[in-house]
């Protein structure tokens, strides 16, 4: 985001192409690095004069605390459920020596392209979706390659193998709050919800109550269902409406406790008490819904599981290795063979072809020569090489095959114990620190 005094919101990739620069070398004259030609310096900060253009701290404060940082968006302001989810993820990723970013977006903004935003940013090393919807993501999210977690929505089956989902069963919460109210024989029941229309939180638990209303002989329940956004206004508005037109409703179950405390205050100015001529149920289990009066009955949602789980699926995400990394980012295996794992072996390779020359002659060659035929100065494998010659292999070939083995059984042993730090050797540098 650009300064407000700022008069023209440019950016510097628009500083870069009105200079005919790359953006590199215009993010190096803004920061006064000498390896910037005076003449291109001079006509960098010229543009930059004439058009009023601020550079975005923002983004730079982004840019110095990324490396082990995750990036959580966080979709709409307003909803108070999410706020606890916020502080645990933010607690679990610190005692994981890892910095969280957090990003407010509204409801109706696209998550996807946020981030993508973003990570041309601050480069962060997985994100996390604290709400989301899902259609967005089936359609967008091919274009995000780092690693993500959709927290508090299930994302299903949706093809990616960077994003997982960390939610609740909403479908069996759903049909739990309708069961509970036609236990007590209610029948007609009205529901304040949210976008149930689209895949997610409110589709799924709105599936649940259908499913169970429709045991007990109730259908046309989108006729008792209102729509409401986030904010208590909304909720009061939706539940006196909902009542007022449908007078018979005895229940009301709420997809959230915000919706709940909303349709409560509501039912109170409408000079109805509860649960005496109305009952209402709500989701999530706010503290505050446990402090108001009169107290919400509400499904509790596990916070601390659902941010301890999140956090650890993102990091358990995260390559370890460039290979894993290259993958992500699109790379082919034949591209990550010729461009990672061959650069990083060639140490290996090189020091497997000089000794593969240099072993004949060190154990058989050159002692020959020095020995000559002095048996009793002969080395093990000049000796044994000796055994198997034709005018010895028929006395000596039980001492060389006894031989053999004493040997390989140390030789064994020894390459058991030490191979793990042949493989250290030739994966050197191949792991992220």
């Amino acid at each position: 985001m650009i300064n407000s005094d700022c008069e023209i919101h440019l950016t510097i990739k628009d500083i870069a192409r009105l200079s005919g620069c790359a953006v590199s070398t215009v993010s190096r004259a803004l920061n006064d690095h000498p390896d910037v030609n005076a003449e291109t310096r001079e006509r960098i900060c010229r543009i930059v004069k004439e058009n009023n253009y601020c550079p975005n701290r923002n983004a730079k404060l982004l840019k110095q605390t990324s490396g082990k940082t995750v990036l959580l968006i966080v979709k709409g302001s307003a909803n108070l459920f999410f706020t606890p989810i916020l502080e645990q993820i933010q607690s679990s990723a610190g005692k994981k020596g890892i910095s969280v970013t957090v990003s407010y977006i509204s409801e109706n903004d696209n998550e996807v392209s946020e981030a993508l935003h973003l990570c041309e940013e601050m480069k962060p090393i997985g994100i996390i979706f604290l709400g989301g919807n899902i259609c967005i993501f089936q359609r967008d999210f091919e274009r995000l390659h780092i690693p993500c977690v959709l927290c508090t929505a299930y994302a299903g089956k949706p093809g990616f193998a960077n994003l997982s989902s960390v939610s609740v069963n909403d479908f069996l919460g759903g049909r739990a709050a309708a069961l509970k109210l036609c236990e007590l024989g209610h029948r007609r029941i009205g529901i304040l919800s949210g976008d149930y229309k689209s895949e997610g939180p409110f589709c799924e638990r709105f599936r649940g109550i259908c499913d169970t209303m429709s045991e007990y002989g109730v259908t046309a329940v989108e006729k008792v269902t209102e729509i409401y956004e986030f904010p208590f206004r909304s909720a009061y508005e939706k539940a006196w409406k909902l009542v007022s037109e449908h007078s018979d409703i005895t229940a009301v179950i709420a997809m959230s406790d915000i919706m709940a405390i909303g349709a409560v205050r509501a039912f109170g100015d409408m000079k109805l008490k509860i649960p005496d001529d109305i009952s209402v149920i709500g989701f999530d289990g706010l503290e505050l819904a446990d402090f108001y009066t009169p107290r919400i009955t509400t499904f509790h949602q596990p916070v601390d599981k659902l941010a301890e789980i999140t956090v650890k699926m993102l990091i358990d995400m995260i390559p370890k290795a460039l290979d894993e990394s290259a993958y992500l980012d699109g790379a082919t295996k034949a591209q990550v063979f010729f461009k990672i794992t061959l650069p990083l072996s060639k140490p290996i390779i090189v020091y497997t072809i000089l000794t593969s020359f240099m072993a004949p002659w060190v154990d058989y060659i050159f002692p020959s020569i020095i020995c000559g035929s002095n048996y009793d100065s002969y080395t093990v494998a000049l000796g044994m090489f000796k055994m198997l010659e034709r005018e010895f292999i028929g006395a000596y070939y039980t001492q060389f095959a006894a031989g053999a083995v004493l040997v390989s059984i140390p030789i064994a042993a020894l390459f058991i114990s030490m191979q793990k730090y042949y493989v250290e050797g030739v994966t050197g540098g191949a792991v992220k620190g």
